[in-house]
């Protein structure tokens, strides 16, 4: 497995709230040696869950629960905090690749921390796609 995992927040949102496909991003977290993730991430599921509730999709004891589990979740990944360098970065592959602001952070960050065994692991295929043509292994999106 890869020496390094980097979870976007389609990632960890996938977890929280079960949505499909649960089990390989479920197989993915555990099987990592080490997890990492922008420090926006924590933000973004969050607001995911904050969505969830207002939507109707759980419940607030369910969001309370989940919010719990995120923060447990949070203290086995490394968040990688956002300096001028990041952003600058973030700034580029956003102009090159076409990426929102989140995403293009997200790649940036995964660039920066990146070693030759790194997997990006992203539901987003326009992210996954963008990440493979920058050298990153992706899974589980098809960049396709």
């Amino acid at each position: 497995m890869a020496t390094t995992t980097y979870l976007d927040a389609s990632a960890i949102v996938k977890i929280l709230l079960r949505e499909g496909d649960v089990e390989t991003a479920r197989w993915l977290w555990h099987s990592a040696e080490r997890r990492t993730t922008s420090a926006v991430a924590y933000v973004e599921v969050r607001s995911a869950l904050a969505a969830a509730l207002r939507d109707g999709r759980l419940g607030s004891g369910v969001v309370a629960a989940r919010r719990v589990e995120l923060d447990r979740r949070w203290r086995q990944v490394q968040p990688v905090a956002l300096d001028d360098r990041l952003l600058r970065l973030a700034g580029s592959i956003a102009d090159d690749e076409g990426l929102r602001a989140l995403d293009a952070i997200h790649l940036a960050t995964a660039l920066f921390v990146a070693d030759a065994r790194t997997l990006f692991v992203t539901w987003d295929r326009r992210l996954a796609g963008a990440a493979s043509r920058l050298g990153l292994a992706v899974a589980p999106a098809s960049p396709f």
